[in-house]
């Protein structure tokens, strides 16, 4: 039944325009007042899942193997018009773009999913270095994409750690904000992104009214 819920959050971000933070509101709902009697017919590390927690397995699972699968990148070549121009008005460029929303909405999902504590930022870094691990353009998008979401509640996760990889994130944002292999659409998303870090992302709008 979980599997079922879980596909159809899925299929209605596919088809409809997806509102990450209110999808990531009602499974996080869901997995506070699924009736506990609800129980998995098959052991999890030696027992029963049951209720909320045995839908946030399938929500997690769903996540982490669209991700892996690579459902976030945009795999087909667009056409060109005569100016050596993407084809706007071409079908293979609406089945581009739709996949190209797909993708940005199983990001946008993931970090809403994180904020309310349902990812483990374990997950959330897999991406990021996912992302850095091959910077290309729609890498660079998703990152910019789920740092936007995610970011500012890592920093306050790692203000208490040790371990600072954001700071080595934004590091190899900082470079890549000036890579003559990406475009400036990119490098300006990039340098959106350092610049909403470095005044503790507060955004530019909030910043203005405050002056």
């Amino acid at each position: 039944m979980f599997r079922e819920i879980v596909r159809l959050i899925f299929e209605s971000h596919d088809e409809q325009n997806f509102s990450a933070i209110y999808y990531a509101k009602l499974c996080s709902k869901m997995i506070e007042r699924v009736d506990p009697k609800i129980i998995s017919f098959k052991k999890s590390r030696n027992k029963f899942l049951k209720g909320g927690i045995l839908f946030k397995k399938h929500l997690i699972g769903r996540c982490e193997n669209d991700f892996k699968n690579g459902s976030w990148k945009v795999n087909i070549e667009l056409p060109l018009n005569k100016n050596g121009e993407p084809d706007l008005m071409s079908n293979e460029y609406y089945a581009a773009a739709k996949i190209r929303r797909q993708g940005l909405g199983l990001i946008s999902f993931i970090g809403e999913l994180f904020n309310l504590n349902i990812i483990s930022e374990k997950v959330v870094y897999e991406c990021i270095e996912k992302f850095l691990e091959l910077p290309e353009e729609v890498e660079m998008e998703n990152l910019c994409r789920l740092m936007n979401i995610v970011g500012k509640q890592l920093d306050h996760i790692e203000s208490n750690k040790r371990d600072q990889k954001m700071e080595s994130y934004f590091e190899q944002m900082e470079e890549l904000s000036t890579s003559p292999n990406l475009s400036i659409r990119i490098k300006f998303m990039l340098m959106n992104v350092i610049d909403l870090r470095n005044n503790a992302w507060e955004p530019r709008e909030s910043r203005k009214r405050n002056i």
